[in-house]
């Protein structure tokens, strides 16, 4: 009489753990490589954008796009991406990125146009986020303005242009960055450190509660379309580079969710992955445009 074998129980508990223990080797692996693809598209982000920035610079007479005047503005298009328009680097590079259409549309469609570029993926996905509801000013070119409500919910940014070594974005004193914190439009000349010796624009630190949620925070409450303002500028700071944390609010830093470190843009265009160990002395020399220090910074 012949006999079909079968597996035991033990035999079977044994082949669950097996598989068990494979899918939680496996588990970490997947989620390495998905966020070194993040990381990467991240990267790929900044690249765009310094790119832009320097194709700003090349039809603008070597000009670097303005900080923009406050948060209580707005850009417009008939003002230009110089001193005299009141949106902040985000608004002004727009033409550059392809969304000139976007630039020209109404404040109200504007604010409630995400653009993936503008958004680390590992941090949040390109959508609309908690803003502060206020109204906000659009002065047009003709000398009219208006008065725009700031929605609900609004396209964020997690990148910011470097305005400087001074402690505070909001700072009174002439920036040093290479992107003013006020509507002045700075020439590739005034970088005299040399352009890959200096930050341009990189990722911001955030308070984790803030990213996701319904948490007003003035480092992230304003759409990307608004002037100078903590949501689009950071700098000096704390002399730290900080990894996203909860309970933990400060508006000047930059930072990221990625674990080790933070991706940085050049105004050479070439991206820098910084550690949040980076010497704060370090730190102070790249983000001063013209202190006359030299550091060696890793690709």
């Amino acid at each position: 009489m012949m006999f079909k074998r079968a597996f035991t129980l033990v035999e079977l508990l044994v082949v669950i753990a097996i598989i068990g223990m494979l899918v939680g080797l496996l588990l970490p692996a997947v989620q390495q490589a998905r966020e070194a693809a993040r990381n990467m598209q991240c990267q790929n982000h900044l690249a765009q954008i310094a790119k832009a920035t320097n194709v700003h610079m090349t039809i603008i007479s070597g000009r670097i796009p303005t900080g923009g005047l406050s948060c209580n503005y707005l850009g417009d298009a008939n003002r230009g991406t110089g001193e005299t328009q009141r949106g902040g680097w985000p608004y002004c590079l727009l033409d550059y990125l392809e969304q000139s259409a976007l630039k020209d549309t109404s404040v109200q469609v504007r604010s409630t146009t995400p653009l993936p570029i503008y958004y680390c993926p590992s941090r949040r996905k390109p959508t609309l986020y908690y803003t502060y509801e206020r109204s906000m000013t659009v002065e047009h070119a003709d000398g009219t303005s208006e008065t725009a409500k700031c929605p609900k919910y609004s396209a964020k940014i997690d990148y910011a242009g470097n305005c400087g070594s001074a402690n505070g974005v909001a700072n009174t004193k002439e920036s040093d960055g290479p992107i003013f914190n006020r509507q002045i439009s700075l020439q590739e000349s005034d970088i005299t450190d040399g352009l890959s010796q200096t930050c341009l624009i990189g990722e911001k630190y955030l308070r984790s509660e803030v990213a996701l949620s319904e948490f007003d925070d003035s480092g992230d409450d304003d759409p990307y379309s608004a002037g100078f303002n903590h949501d689009s500028l950071r700098c000096y700071g704390t002399g730290k580079l900080w990894m996203d944390r909860s309970g933990y609010t400060q508006y000047d830093m930059f930072g990221s969710v990625h674990a080790g470190g933070m991706n940085m843009s050049f105004c050479d265009g070439h991206i820098s992955r910084m550690s949040y160990d980076t010497n704060s002395q370090t730190l102070f020399r790249l983000l001063n445009r013209q202190d006359g220090n030299i550091v060696e910074v890793a690709p």
